[in-house]
């Protein structure tokens, strides 16, 4: 089986720029591109792994400066899943909680550069992703009171999901039947039952967990 290397990586700033309109584009990124989110610009880079120079530079469509945070791949890598929480993170997370700005998450089609979904939310988000089947985009709120919110690819909220505070990641585990949550704040993990979309166990761990990985069968 043919396998796909894409990296991806993520660069925030603490700077802000009028906005620049996006222009849809067919976008450059191929196997082995590293794609960054540039916070601070609103926009995001397509790299060349082998060269490591930027190969095209894409400016995000939106009202205000949107500070894109994290970003992902669908599993067919025929889309890209952006947070725009509205808020700088490399200030922290700690006044995000109290923010009153408001979030959204953007998906763009990987070959025509068209954004195809974009959601607004009532407060900033951390992270918007795919699950594993790419038939639902999982994103959260950090500011009380926080919340998962699950949408399918028409826009639609299927699950609204009150979870501990702050939660920073999320991780799909057990063949796509488990999301697993990281709460900064409450230092909690959160297990939620994927299909149900109903939480099934919360575990206290060290303070301030933020980042989550799969274990690999070598």
């Amino acid at each position: 089986m043919k396998k796909i290397t894409i990296i991806f990586a993520l660069a925030a700033f603490a700077c802000s720029n009028s906005e620049t309109k996006l222009s849809p584009v067919a976008l450059t990124i191929t196997n082995g591109s590293i794609v960054v989110a540039n916070g601070g610009e609103g926009s995001f880079s397509v790299l060349d792994s082998e060269t490591l120079m930027e190969k095209q530079r894409v400016f995000i469509s939106t009202n205000t400066v949107r500070y894109p945070h994290h970003i992902y791949f669908s599993k067919d890598f025929s889309k890209i899943s952006i947070a725009l929480p509205s808020y700088d993170f490399s200030q922290g997370h700690a006044n995000a909680h109290s923010s009153k700005t408001t979030g959204e998450l953007a998906i763009y089609d990987v070959k025509t550069g068209l954004l195809s979904n974009k959601i607004s939310l009532i407060a900033p988000n951390h992270d918007v992703l795919f699950d594993s089947d790419s038939k639902e985009i999982w994103t959260q709120t950090i500011a009380e009171t926080s919340k998962v919110l699950v949408y399918d690819l028409n826009n639609t909220l299927i699950k609204e999901i009150t979870v501990n505070d702050d939660p920073a990641e999320i991780l799909f585990a057990k063949n796509n039947t488990l999301t697993v949550l990281a709460g900064e704040e409450s230092s909690f993990l959160t297990i939620i039952d994927k299909k149900t979309m109903s939480i099934i166990k919360e575990i206290k761990i060290d303070n301030n967990p933020t980042g989550l990985a799969l274990g690999r069968d070598e």
